[in-house]
């Protein structure tokens, strides 16, 4: 019985000592005879996806914590290449992740997902100064500062042209980003005010004085008083001492 015992365990050693170096040759042949393949190989990937699916200007981009998943993989000698598969639905800023097809020889060897927080910074108005509800904005009420979009809520306002004359909605702070929601058309009537009626047809024109009942911007029609008949009706505001109806 102890023979076969001696037998059965020479033979248990036999098959461990052939497959124990079968097993770290293969290990080492993968490593010492392939390529590895890590983050400073797929930033320069990632970043060249980025400028080509991403609707950001490359000047406005930066990219922080990169990170490749596996971080390290081997593959086997040969000419690499890699396919980007881009995220779909998404708008590129914030945390963006790429699948990443590594290629041997043309061949698709490994896949690895390839993620960094990508920010876009843009030229955006902000105010110079604290200012009230129902400012009536001027270019100096207004300065370009350099801000990241990610942090900025709503459609941020990058052109002058398209603020000076606007009333703002509520008031701001210095150095609040202006968006489109704070904007309004000035009011150039409020109840109350005097304003002279211009009744206008197609061969005669006559003018009456009346009194706005509602406040109103350039353009609005508003509900007036006719002081001569007490009659109210609507009239369309042409600028802060005139209002039109048709007739």
């Amino acid at each position: 019985m102890a023979v076969e015992r001696d037998k059965r365990l020479t033979t248990l050693l036999i098959i461990l000592a052939l497959s124990l170096p079968a097993t770290c040759h293969a290990l080492a042949g993968g490593q010492g005879g392939g390529q590895l393949v890590t983050l400073s190989n797929l930033t320069p990937v990632f970043m060249k996806a980025l400028r080509q699916y991403a609707p950001w200007h490359e000047d406005e981009i930066e990219v922080f914590r990169l990170q490749a998943y596996p971080s390290r993989v081997w593959v086997p000698k040969g000419r690499l290449g890699f396919d980007v598969v881009p995220p779909p639905n998404t708008s590129f800023l914030g945390r963006v992740s790429f699948l990443v097809n590594v290629k041997v020889d043309a061949r698709v060897v490994r896949r690895v997902r390839v993620c960094g927080w990508v920010e876009v910074y843009r030229e955006v108005l902000c105010f110079s100064r604290p200012l009230s509800r129902g400012h009536v904005l001027e270019a100096e009420d207004l300065v370009s500062t350099r801000r990241p979009l990610s942090r900025l809520k709503g459609c941020c306002v990058q052109d002058p042209s398209r603020a000076v004359g606007l009333a703002l909605k509520r008031s701001v702070r210095a150095g609040q980003p202006l968006v489109t929601g704070m904007l309004t058309r000035p009011l150039l009537v409020r109840r109350g005010d005097r304003v002279t009626i211009r009744a206008e047809g197609p061969t005669i024109s006559i003018s009456v004085p009346g009194e706005v009942r509602q406040d109103g911007a350039r353009g609005a029609f508003v509900r007036v008083k006719n002081l001569m008949s007490q009659r109210e009706i609507n009239a369309q505001v042409l600028d802060g001492k005139t209002v039109r109806v048709f007739f």
